[in-house]
């Protein structure tokens, strides 16, 4: 282990030096936090694939199989930040919306319009701006998920829309060659609970218009939604957002809280179907020899976020 020397003895300078205060002050400047429960399966599905898992630990040992235990490992990594990146700009969202409703309680003009009149349009330049990185980064985050998982059964694709496809066994195929029958048959079922829910973001709607996600990235701008002002206040009407009909003080946060809801149930579900999956299949072959220790060529040094493999290979910065 003396090739880690120097980058040990460089983290306890770090530490130990007054450098670590200006990480901490930066970190309160352009760090983002979110709460714990969203990273639970993720974690529990990270620590198990990188340090138990004698599968991919086969595959990190053989050089012609490496990239798919880092394609694993990363994509899980890559997973979990994308679901950041998403609820990041939920609550800038969220944010914006409680300015603009704050304003009918503020405003004079709102209380002298009349019961039949209505003031439409305002720049709503910024929440439309994270309204559309929330879209990109929900499609994100599912094919980084479908990309990494695809890892375990060597197969080199990464859209959660085809993720299905590629799970669907032919006779004699690789996946069923491999053993994995079972876990793909779980994954599958996984999903086809969710699947449903991501319309707005794979393909295809009901009367064949394009995605919202396709929309942004290949067609034209969209909007969430537009300003509507009355004598009883201001209130955002769903255009991209259809707001749940006959709903009491319909906001566009709450709606697309809804589908983060959904998107991080789906990464729970799916993900705890590949661990349990996982498991199983490895258990045959767990017989004594995996501990964190056991990790050839990896040393992790916690506090800096590195995660570093043996000599020659890549440093990957999970910080």
């Amino acid at each position: 282990m003396d090739v880690f020397k120097p980058l040990i003895n460089a983290a306890k300078e770090f530490q130990d030096s007054n450098i670590e205060e200006y990480y901490s002050r930066l970190d309160q400047i352009t760090g983002h936090q979110i709460d714990p429960k969203y990273n639970e399966v993720l974690n529990d599905v990270a620590s198990y694939i990188f340090r138990f898992s004698p599968y991919l630990d086969g595959l990190r040992s053989a050089a012609k199989h490496e990239k798919w235990y880092f394609r694993v490992v990363n994509g899980v990594a890559d997973t979990k930040s994308a679901l950041a990146r998403v609820l990041y700009h939920c609550e800038n969202l969220k944010r914006f919306e409680d300015d603009i409703i704050g304003l009918s309680q503020e405003h004079p003009a709102i209380g002298k319009l009349s019961a039949t009149n209505i003031i439409q349009g305002g720049n709503l330049t910024k929440l439309t701006y994270e309204y559309q990185a929330m879209v990109m980064a929900y499609r994100t985050c599912l094919d980084y998920m479908a990309w990494g998982l695809s890892g375990t059964f060597k197969q080199d694709q990464s859209s959660f829309r085809d993720f299905r496809k590629m799970l669907d066994l032919k006779r004699g195929s690789h996946i069923e060659r491999l053993g994995f029958a079972p876990l793909a048959d779980a994954l599958k079922s996984a999903y086809d609970r969710h699947a449903s829910g991501f319309t707005f973001v794979m393909g295809k709607g009901e009367n064949n218009e394009n995605s919202i996600r396709d929309q942004i990235a290949h067609y034209g701008f969209v909007r969430p939604a537009q300003l509507i002002m009355t004598n009883a206040g201001i209130v955002l009407q769903g255009e991209a957002e259809a707001f749940i009909a006959g709903e009491e003080n319909p906001r566009l946060s709450t709606v697309v809280e809804r589908r983060v809801s959904n998107l991080s149930a789906a990464i729970n579900d799916i993900l705890s179907t590949y661990l349990s999956g996982l498991q199983a299949y490895d258990k045959p072959k767990a017989v004594g020899a995996y501990s964190p220790e056991s990790r050839r060529g990896h040393v992790k040094v916690e506090n800096l976020g590195f995660i570093v493999s043996g000599p020659g290979q890549t440093v990957f910065n999970r910080g």
